[in-house]
């Protein structure tokens, strides 16, 4: 028998479209797939699966493919390949799920070196809209990463009960078994977690639970309320979790809230149900009254929705009738608020219409004039003037004049007011002209996604792109795209015409992977790359790390405030900005450190400090980027964008990567560039070889820094003059 480090169970059944992404997050484990033994259970599709499964199984060896010749449900499917798993550890995927690359080793090295029983791991829901969807309170676990010995000190963790997100040790679940229900993981995972003398929680690597939006395709959480069986199985789920007491009495008030929380949607929703009969419902509420009854007021509470407390409590203190009566009365309660709401929403939009409607119509009248007419409109984010769109509309108003080229800005910077003074066309950002100007352009340009639309665009086409059948949408980007992030700007998610790329394996990658048709995306450079020839360099070393999502978006402002001060993130780059050996270097060699951080992270600038005199925090929103890089001699990120400039200038980089596993399972899906075989410098993690690496670059001649990696920059940049700017005029122009 092969000796295999980890087993994965893919239950499968009409899941043709997705399987193939699903198999191939576990090929593509770092781990490797000579490690990982992937059994595929066919619960009988009707559709393809089975096809593409075999096909996997041909080309892989520690592939297996499981047949069921009836239909028998996702817990049959997952028992069969319990019965046939052979390593030390198990996880399952569903198969219209994926797995972050890092898993299955990050999972097995943990588990070996911490003798931690069960391995849980943040998921999250994939949308291909890119629509964000709640979690339930298990989501509080993944703030960061740490052993479990007592769970009870951890109460959430009783809401983790998919079995996808978790690894186990073959021994711990080795007498569990699923049992035939809608939501066989609960059992399971709780027997499991139980049974556990130890958890590892870790915010590392990520399960990505799809959210099946097209028309009629849904996951099986995606229709509770409006399927008879969902109900029967949470009753009975709910009833075996309360049985559990008994056995576990140290974790009642966990499996109360669970039980609390869980049942309360169902009691709630059953009782307008035309699909129960009256006696049906009046059972479903007094089995589920048995499991509630000795609920305590205290675990009620941590219940954060009120209507769904006080539901709990009714049922508690009430008699059928009484519940039910309460019931309905919010139902019509909340029919009347949804119609309010939706009158409210109806009349909001009317509004918007109508006031698209007037600038229009304005518009119509300005377009009577010549300087309104044959307009191309260009912005940035609306409130900076140094990425591509300036230097873009710098170069039109220069040498194409005839074309009314307007860039749009408010609320900027001294420093950026001085440069605009001289040019005119400058319109004020979200003002009158704005609108006007949007509805007479024939191209609306940008550099960051959505900022030139005065309003929704795909309204505003609806409605009255009839009037401007000219019209085109061009994307300039403000950074190279490396990573996958097709689910933001995708042609499904989008409304570009064109979309303009900076280097030869970008653009190849966004026409093969992001859905645009060859006539739609070019490679011309960027505008602001025809700034960065000839430019001298001060002695000065730029450290600019990129965003992370999780601490710029995630929570309230307090919560954000807290997850900061003791994130990683936080930890590592203050200090280094306090590191003595580099304060020395320094001071040895006369250079200057700038610390920028990116726009999304300005909000928490106030953390970083130094005591070193050589050492600088630029104010975020008053320090002009685009010359700090042009000038810099030297760069340190971790992951931004900002490094293909440095590449293209032939200056060093270096890339400071202490967490890559937790950025690249969180932040964005990887793309096609990969830092240790594609970058333009060493990929570091830890701070003294950092500080070493700087050391060895600053003892070299200027001209013998980047010649190492001179090879990959000139095969990157296949176009290296000043004529970006050129190529994209003439692409626009020439939108058909």
């Amino acid at each position: 028998m092969d000796s295999y480090q980890i087993s994965v169970i893919v239950p499968s059944y009409n899941v043709e479209e997705y399987l193939e992404d699903c198999v191939d997050s576990l090929i593509n484990q770092t781990l490797g797939i000579n490690n990982i033994e992937i059994l595929i259970v066919d619960d009988c599709s009707t559709d393809r699966s089975l096809q593409i499964a075999r096909k996997y199984e041909e080309n892989y060896p520690s592939i297996k493919v499981l047949q069921h010749h009836i239909n028998l449900g996702s817990a049959a499917a997952r028992n069969s390949g319990l019965e046939l798993a052979s390593a030390k550890y198990i996880t399952f995927v569903d198969a219209d799920d994926f797995i972050s690359d890092n898993v299955c080793k990050y999972a097995v090295e943990k588990l070996e070196n911490t003798q931690c029983d069960l391995f849980l791991y943040e998921y999250d829901y994939y949308s291909e809209s890119g629509k964000k969807y709640p979690r339930n309170p298990s989501a509080r676990l993944f703030s960061s990463e740490y052993e479990i010995d007592d769970i009870q000190l951890f109460p959430e963790i009783i809401f983790a009960t998919s079995v996808c997100n978790k690894v186990f040790k073959k021994d711990n679940v080795r007498t569990i078994r699923f049992e035939a229900s809608r939501i066989e993981d609960v059992l399971f995972s709780t027997k499991s977690l139980f049974n556990a003398n130890k958890v590892f929680i870790s915010n590392r690597c990520k399960y990505f639970y799809r959210k099946r939006e097209a028309r009629g395709a849904f996951s099986k959480t995606d229709t509770y309320f409006s399927d008879k069986t969902n109900y029967q199985d949470h009753l009975m789920v709910n009833s075996k979790m309360n049985d559990l007491k008994l056995k576990h009495p140290q974790f009642a008030e966990m499996i109360d809230w669970f039980n609390a929380r869980s049942l309360q949607p169902f009691l709630y929703n059953i009782m307008g149900n035309s699909l129960f009969s009256h006696n049906e419902k009046k059972e479903f509420f007094y089995k589920s009254k048995q499991i509630l009854k000795s609920i305590q007021l205290e675990t009620i509470n941590k219940i954060d929705n009120p209507v769904a407390r006080s539901n709990i409590l009714a049922v508690q203190n009430s008699v059928f009738f009484k519940f039910f009566s309460r019931v309905i009365i919010l139902k019509v309660k909340n029919k009347v608020c949804r119609t309010g709401r939706r009158t409210l929403n109806i009349t909001k939009k009317l509004f918007k219409v109508s006031s698209i409607f007037f600038f229009v119509m304005l518009s119509q009248i300005f377009r009577l004039f010549p300087r309104y007419r044959n307009v191309w409109l260009v912005t940035e984010r609306g409130d900076e003037a140094q990425d591509n769109g300036f230097s873009f509309f710098k170069f039109m108003r220069e040498n194409y004049p005839e074309i009314n080229t307007y860039f749009l800005i408010d609320g900027v910077s001294t420093g950026e007011k001085g440069k605009l003074k001289q040019y005119d066309n400058i319109i004020r950002y979200k003002g009158i002209m704005h609108k006007i100007l949007f509805c007479v352009a024939d191209r609306l340009i940008t550099a960051h996604r959505g900022t030139v639309e005065a309003w929704n665009y795909r309204l505003y086409k609806k409605y009255f792109g009839w009037l401007a059948p000219r019209q085109k949408y061009v994307f300039l980007q403000h950074g190279i795209t490396k990573d996958n992030v097709s689910d933001v700007l995708g042609k499904e998610n989008t409304t570009f015409d064109l979309f303009i790329t900076g280097a030869k394996p970008e653009y190849e990658y966004i026409k093969s992977t992001f859905g645009y048709d060859a006539s739609e995306v070019a490679y011309t450079g960027f505008a602001r790359f025809d700034e960065l020839h000839n430019v001298q360099s001060n002695r000065t070393i730029l450290l600019m790390p990129t965003w992370r999502k999780e601490l710029a978006w995630h929570g309230s402002k307090e919560e954000r405030e807290r997850s900061f001060q003791i994130s990683e993130y936080y930890l590592r780059y203050q200090s280094v900005l306090n590191n003595k050996q580099l304060d020395e270097l320094l001071s040895h060699h006369n250079y200057k450190l700038v610390f920028q951080l990116h726009h999304e992270m300005s909000c928490f600038a106030d953390h970083f400090t130094s005591s070193s005199d050589n050492i600088i925090i630029n104010n975020v929103k008053e320090s002009d980027v685009q010359n700090l890089i042009r000038t810099s001699s030297i760069l340190i990120t971790d992951y931004s964008s900002v490094f293909f400039d440095f590449a293209y200038m032939g200056k060093p980089i270096m890339y400071y990567q202490f967490d890559y596993d937790e950025f690249s399972s969180k932040h964005y899906r990887k793309g096609y560039f990969d830092y240790k075989r594609d970058g333009f410098g060493p990929v570091i993690s830890n701070e003294d070889a950092l500080i070493e690496h700087l050391r060895t670059v600053l003892e070299k001649p200027e001209t013998e820094r980047q010649s190492d990696y001179q090879k990959r920059v000139d095969e990157f940049f296949v176009l290296r003059d000043q004529e970006n700017c050129e190529r994209i005029y003439n692409s626009i122009l020439h939108l058909k």
